[in-house]
């Protein structure tokens, strides 16, 4: 399976178990919710790398309808950033502003990095549903530094308490057309089998010479940033491999079921004020159009 006609997962366990590697290419999803949101090139750098995120994170899900879902809340101009990936490698998300530029003041900039313009003082929550009809677990932590990855890191480190590096990119063109992109999720499982000084150089390779998303543009593979980082040939170690793509599983059905709580005479209301009833998604964007005479 190549990940150069579409997204990949690789998720593999190294040293006897005691390390967690996994990579993935995410541009085709990235370019289609960027695509759906037409978010500005700051959001569109922050949606795609919390999509690239939330997947190596649902990587460890066992069960396909297990859903992991990340959500960046910050002071800034871009307010916050949503994501989510289930079991099966399906991932969506949006941001809070997708055109930053729009509710920034006369003579304010448009910030230059993801981090201002999520804003370093806010929080993180992530929550993980392992299997259907089971309560989620969530954490919270607070911001460490508004870059998406760097956060996820510091939440993996902090509230789940199991060290971890974490890497996201997005390269965009002059146009704001995503180029590439991906994410990677290194995890100390254990000890014993991985010396500090193994762990240092993975991590060193990983937030120093690594540069993942401009790898996935001049077209590596997973299998490739991953015996990059490791030095080891995936064909040799135990791993899992998966396609992975954008798809929202919003249905016209329960927003149906949503829209009729707000009973008859509330309908009437809107359909006499707008000319119609529509729900939009804001994980994808699609619109659902109903008729009045449906409810």
């Amino acid at each position: 399976m190549s990940d150069r006609y579409g997204d990949i997962l690789l998720n593999t366990l190294l040293y006897g178990g005691n390390l967690r590697c996994v990579v993935a290419t995410t541009t085709h999803l990235v370019q289609e919710a960027v695509r759906r949101h037409q978010t500005d090139p700051v959001a569109s750098i922050a949606l795609g790398r919390a999509l690239g995120c939330s997947q190596v994170l649902a990587s460890n899900l066992k069960t396909e309808v297990g859903i992991v879902s990340c959500e960046f809340d910050g002071d800034g101009p871009l307010q916050k950033v949503v994501s989510e990936c289930n079991g099966a490698g399906e991932c969506r998300g949006y941001v809070g502003v997708p055109q930053v530029a729009a509710v920034l003041s006369e003579g304010e900039k448009v910030p230059q990095s993801v981090g201002a313009a999520l804003g370093m003082r806010g929080h993180l929550t992530i929550s993980q549903v392992d299997r259907k009809g089971a309560g989620p677990y969530t954490g919270i932590c607070e911001l460490a530094s508004g870059e998406i990855a760097a956060d996820v890191a510091y939440y993996l480190s902090r509230s789940v308490q199991t060290p971890s590096a974490v890497a996201a990119g997005v390269k965009l063109d002059k146009d704001g057309e995503v180029l590439g992109a991906g994410a990677v999720l290194v995890q100390k499982m254990g000890g014993g089998h991985i010396t500090e000084e193994q762990l240092r150089d993975i991590e060193r390779k990983l937030y120093q010479d690594l540069r993942l998303s401009e790898r996935i543009v001049s077209g590596d593979s997973v299998d490739e940033i991953f015996e990059y980082l490791t030095g080891i040939e995936p064909s040799t170690i135990f791993l899992t491999k998966r396609p992975i793509k954008f798809h929202c599983g919003c249905e016209r059905d329960r927003m149906k079921r949503y829209l009729k709580q707000l009973g008859q005479e509330e309908l009437q209301t809107i359909y006499d004020e707008v000319g119609k009833i529509e729900v939009r998604c804001q994980y994808c964007g699609d619109e659902h159009r109903f008729a009045l005479e449906e409810f």
